[in-house]
């Protein structure tokens, strides 16, 4: 961080944090603060195992939650508009073919550009990427079935098959059981 040791940046910046003054400030206004639904209050600071009062004075170890939550959306909103802007650019890529691959658990489409699942078969949902149509591709869309016997009632049912990991999944007809492995 410019040349600055992420400690001494943190200690620098504690304001912008949410560390402030517990002056004039009760424990219920806190971050820290949590209310059982039996309705014992608690610190999650792990020097105060003991029950507290919301009205109690806060201890030194205040923690804004209205600044905390400020800076968790703002957080949120920078990375949010980091993942739109990657998506944004990632469709400038030129379009490649959708690899299928063995993850150590079965085999699924995986987005060579970011090495994630795109759950989209024309374009990541990650990235951005756009993907080539491919025979490979449009075999493991179609659905697989199976004929087997309801476990419930014995009646012939559909499964369908999992091209990733093999389970199949059915719902009776004659008894309503829904069966997913």
């Amino acid at each position: 961080m410019n040349g600055v040791s992420e400690s001494s940046w943190l200690d620098d910046n504690l304001e912008a944090w949410g560390f402030i003054s517990g002056k004039g400030h009760t424990c219920q206004e806190c971050v820290r603060f949590r209310q059982r639904p039996d309705g014992v209050c608690k610190c999650t600071d792990i020097h105060k195992p003991h029950p507290i009062n919301p009205d109690d004075a806060a201890c030194k170890n205040y923690w804004d939650r209205k600044i905390h939550d400020a800076y968790e959306k703002a957080e949120f909103e920078r990375h949010e508009a980091e993942r739109l802007a990657a998506i944004e650019k990632g469709k400038l890529n030129p379009p490649v073919e959708l690899p299928i691959v063995f993850d150590g658990y079965g085999e699924i489409p995986m987005c060579p550009n970011c090495n994630n699942p795109p759950y989209d078969m024309e374009q990541c949902q990650c990235c951005g990427q756009r993907f080539l149509p491919s025979k490979a591709i449009e075999e493991y869309s179609k659905p697989l079935t199976e004929e087997m016997l309801c476990f419930n009632c014995g009646a012939p049912v559909t499964a369908y098959k999992s091209r990733y990991n093999g389970h199949r999944n059915y719902s009776c007809a004659k008894c309503g059981c829904c069966m997913m492995e």
